[in-house]
């Protein structure tokens, strides 16, 4: 526009001038082909943008300002989002508002993150029968294939009929099957693969002393591993299988409930984390999560519970010390850790 202004007159002169001032409101150059990146490789999303005064750039994503403040692996520069070491969380749609003091333009672009499979197993007793069913959930992309099969001790696979579930967006797709078995000394594993890698798991059910909702304490891993009686890494039973505990939310309460469904009631029983007392095997799964006991239940699987998708791992496996009074006999025996 132009703004022209009056004569300023003084007793030093007349001023008389006129200014032109161009203003142009920003316009982003939309581009809605998706951006492409492997998982770990870094990724520029570029912008082109015109605008006078030059317009500020900012980039959004589930409505969150990005900035290296918000993640050291975001760089901005010269109308540009760099993002250093792409994980699958970085996948979906980024906003882009480029703004000036006439205006403001917006748009989006998809970022589509290869990312190798991620693996989750369950399992569930079927009621009525001695059978079991084995829940294998993987979520990848690019497309998966997955395979399920009963191990045998000639290394054989014993494909498995399974019902298969495919649930796919833009950005990734879930794959999960599900499938009846009975119970095997072998057990079965779970193998989930795409371009960018491929991911398996065991599992092993069917244990004859394992009852539903049973509680064991178990000290060691890998081959060097026994039960204990008053301390170690909890382990309950669901579906036939021993599985452990995650330790978020663990504490006194959670250990009291555990010792007194083992025969050891107190209000002394003491809570450990992070596998003090080793870390269950990979075929095992983690059964609980997030458990919050009143410290009044008689079993643990009776505490609220979570007990799908979670993000432990056994280095996060959690286990309780006992501690046991003996009275009216000729001897008291008193176990108690302290800590500092």
């Amino acid at each position: 526009f132009i703004d022209v202004y009056d004569p300023i007159t003084n007793a030093v002169g007349t001023l008389s001038k006129t200014f032109l001032f161009m203003t142009v409101p920003p316009v982003i150059n939309k581009i809605t082909t998706p951006i492409t990146v492997v998982a770990g490789e870094s990724v520029t999303i570029p912008v082109t943008v015109t605008g006078i005064p030059e317009p500020t750039v900012q980039f959004l994503k589930n409505d969150k300002v990005l900035s290296s403040t918000v993640d050291r692996r975001f760089t901005l520069a010269d109308h540009q989002l760099t993002i250093r070491d792409v994980n699958m969380e970085d996948r979906g749609d980024y906003s882009i508002i480029a703004s000036n003091i006439v205006g403001t333009d917006t748009h989006s672009r998809r970022l589509i993150v290869n990312f190798a499979p991620s693996l989750q197993l369950s399992v569930e007793e079927v009621d009525g029968t001695s059978d079991v069913m084995l829940t294998c959930t993987a979520i990848a992309y690019p497309m998966p294939n997955m395979a399920f099969w009963e191990r045998s001790s000639d290394g054989d696979r014993v494909q498995l009929e399974e019902e298969e579930m495919f649930t796919a967006t833009d950005t990734d797709v879930t794959v999960t099957i599900k499938v009846v078995v009975p119970c095997v000394p072998e057990g079965y594993r779970c193998l989930v693969e795409n371009e960018q890698g491929r991911q398996q798991r065991d599992i092993i059910i069917c244990n004859e002393d394992c009852h539903h909702g049973d509680v064991r304490l178990v000290t060691g891993e890998g081959r060097n591993w026994s039960v204990s009686e008053l301390e170690g890494r909890v382990e309950v039973c669901m579906g036939r299988q021993w599985g452990t505990v995650c330790d978020d939310d663990w504490d006194d309460r959670d250990a009291a409930v555990a010792c007194r469904q083992l025969g050891h009631p107190s209000m002394f029983s003491t809570a450990s984390k992070f596998s003090r007392f080793g870390m269950g095997s990979r075929s095992q799964l983690i059964h609980l999560d997030e458990v919050l006991c009143t410290g009044l239940e008689n079993r643990l699987i009776d505490c609220l519970h979570s007990t799908t998708g979670t993000d432990c791992s056994h280095r996060e496996d959690a286990g309780v010390i006992c501690e046991v009074f003996t009275l009216g006999s000729a001897e008291t025996h008193v176990q108690m850790e302290m800590f500092v």
